[in-house]
């Protein structure tokens, strides 16, 4: 699927992807997320999972449409750090650390 979405140029503007907790389906989905990381990677287009953010534990949200920004800290860790326009003034939001699912190294990112 997600080479068809390559192919039909879909994927042209995706700059990276982040996967939440998938609650309750841990098991089943790692193996799917392992393969997606390794598909994407092949196209450049890094891939991140993280706790922090899903419909587990902690569930911090993630802003559409905000300025985001992800940081490598080093091979298995990054920094998310989101920024939302409220009343014409930047607010920042949070600032969290996850761990990094694919080979694609980065050291600064805006998605």
């Amino acid at each position: 699927m997600l080479e068809h979405l390559y192919q039909a140029r879909k994927l042209e503007s995706l700059k990276a992807v982040v996967f939440g907790t998938f609650h309750q389906c841990r098991a089943k989905v790692t193996d799917a997320l392992n393969r997606i990381a390794l598909v994407l990677d092949n196209k450049s287009i890094p891939v991140f999972k993280t706790e922090m953010i899903g419909h587990g534990y902690y569930n911090y949200p993630f802003i559409y449409g905000s300025n985001t920004e992800i940081i490598a800290n080093n091979e298995k860790e990054f920094t998310m750090k989101q920024e939302i326009l409220l009343s014409k003034t930047w607010l920042y939001c949070h600032d969290i650390t996850h761990e990094l699912c694919n080979k694609k190294f980065i050291n600064s990112f805006n998605i």
